[in-house]
């Protein structure tokens, strides 16, 4: 049961980051075709790479826990608090970028 759980976590942070990346690939996508700057795309990208690399490191250490038969608590306190930082600076330099950007 807590196995299952382990991999049901471990996708639903690899569904964000595939959308995460599927923005940043499409926003690339789409402004080098308009003439756009792709520097929107360019930073969203190492998000969604920080949160791969985020939940598989998770994965692999409470799958870890669980097989040694550890006594929990299994949660990360820490990282989705530092993904959702990352995030937020991403959108705010995106949203900086869109300014600098029009104003010129």
């Amino acid at each position: 049961k807590v196995f299952f759980a382990n991999e049901r976590t471990f996708l639903a942070w690899v569904h964000m980051a595939l959308m995460l990346g599927g923005m940043a690939v499409g926003i690339i996508g789409f402004s080098t075709k308009s003439g756009l700057s792709p520097l929107p795309g360019l930073v969203l990208l190492p998000v969604a790479i920080c949160f791969v690399v985020h939940a598989l490191g998770q994965y692999y250490a409470r799958a870890r826990a669980i097989r040694r038969r550890e006594p929990g608590p299994y949660e990360d306190k820490n990282g989705p608090v530092a993904l959702a930082i990352v995030l937020s600076l991403a959108a705010c330099s995106n949203i900086l970028i869109h300014l600098v950007v029009s104003s010129r």
